[in-house]
């Protein structure tokens, strides 16, 4: 028989998820501006997974997203990460449609029962991005998933998404806010202990860093090999 230390490793089968990194050009911003661009943070709520830390838009994957890939033809792990991105902030990271309907598209998602329905009666479809790495929560974990990041940059010609910037709201069930901020003002506010960072987020962070200028975020490459974090207890008894 197997020890209930065993047992409980056994049974912790990480959830596959996905989640979004979106960028977003700084209007007004010049050549001596650190930044040129902002990205997407969501705060969780308190009680929930990654309770009150900063994250990127995303979550566990359903069967929907399986089967609209198919329809689609894209990965059904980057269709589940637009899905969750426009049920947590209201993003619709999906081919433009009539700008003069987009609100009225984005009013509908209340009415119709899932984001699937909303893409097809609206003749939209979700657009592609670019796989940023994944990251499976640590064996000693009991809460564990295995998450594929990708990433999209909205460009400053992208009416259809510049559009929604200020129009965002927040899935009050599992955030408790979301903003624009540069990678910079994340790194530092983790550093001054102001808001807490997971491993997955100040790894992407900090290399996002080394770009100053949305337009040479296509330069980004990182190895999509799966990276599991270690678990090291330190003397003061954190880990």
């Amino acid at each position: 028989m197997l020890k209930a230390s065993a047992r409980l490793a056994a049974a912790v089968v990480p959830r596959v998820s996905a989640s979004m990194v979106v960028t977003a050009p700084i209007a007004g911003a010049t050549e001596s501006t650190a930044y040129n661009y902002r990205v997407l943070m969501v705060r969780r709520a308190e009680g929930g997974s990654f309770e009150s830390a900063l994250v990127f838009p995303g979550g566990v994957e359903e069967a929907d997203d399986y089967r609209d890939a198919a329809r689609w033809q894209m990965d059904a792990h980057k269709v589940c990460a637009v899905r969750e991105t426009f049920e947590e902030t209201g993003l619709l990271l999906t081919s433009a449609s009539d700008l003069n309907k987009q609100r009225e598209i984005q009013s509908q998602a209340e009415a119709l029962p899932s984001f699937s329905d909303l893409c097809t009666q609206n003749y939209i479809r979700p657009l592609d991005s670019q796989s940023i790495g994944r990251w499976i929560t640590p064996r000693a974990k009991q809460s564990r998933f295995d998450t594929r990041f990708f990433m999209l940059n909205i460009g400053d010609t992208d009416k259809f998404l510049l559009d929604q910037l200020d129009s965002g709201r927040i899935q009050l069930s599992e955030l408790v806010a979301m903003d624009w901020l540069r990678p910079d003002e994340v790194l530092r506010a983790n550093a001054q202990s102001q808001t807490a960072l997971f491993p997955p987020q100040f790894y992407i962070l900090t290399q996002l860093a080394r770009f100053k200028r949305w337009q040479d975020l296509v330069r980004y490459s990182p190895s999509m090999s799966p990276i599991e974090p270690l678990l090291c207890p330190r003397s003061d008894g954190k880990v």
